[in-house]
């Protein structure tokens, strides 16, 4: 894992979106927000709780944003 964590703005991603580029976003929210059908397209769900036994999940080479509430 990185040792640090890089923040980005909603419009930012979406702009990078926009151009093309490939993210994975990662939809980390809690527990209650998980059961909803509310996410951005394309995401994947992984609980906070979940990331360390599911990380082999997350495709490699790829840009990470994850997003919680």
């Amino acid at each position: 894992m990185a040792s640090s964590v890089e923040r980005i703005a909603p419009e930012e991603v979406y702009r990078r979106i926009e151009r093309g580029e490939v993210l994975v976003l990662l939809d980390v929210r809690t527990q209650s927000w998980q059961e909803s059908d509310v996410k951005a397209r394309g995401a994947l769900r992984i609980s906070p709780d979940e990331i360390e036994s599911r990380y082999t999940e997350l495709p490699k080479g790829k840009e990470i944003v994850a997003y919680c509430t």
